[in-house]
């Protein structure tokens, strides 16, 4: 049996997103909305062994209204499903 440990969580939310548009410099495991990313822990099984590991954000490569001109953004499922994006069509 394993148990997982997290050891931290990034969950700050901005408003102003046009500097985190997919181009060059664009980290690609993170939100582009909320700003969560990769989160690492320790998986620690019943004998009590540590191994490092990651979490990573269920990110979707979506289309969206950014500064009034349709781009391409990466966004977790959370902001999708709650209606933080402006989807363009």
């Amino acid at each position: 049996m394993w148990y997982t440990i997290q050891v931290s969580e990034i969950a700050m939310y901005f408003y102003d997103i046009s500097d985190r548009v997919i181009k060059g410099g664009v980290t690609m495991a993170k939100c582009a909305i909320c700003d969560k990313g990769v989160t690492v822990g320790i998986k620690l099984s019943h004998s009590h062994i540590r191994t490092k590991r990651t979490w990573h954000p269920n990110l979707q490569r979506v289309k969206a209204i950014v500064d009034g001109s349709p781009k391409r953004i990466m966004v977790c499922t959370r902001c999708l499903r709650s209606g933080k994006v402006q989807r363009a069509i």
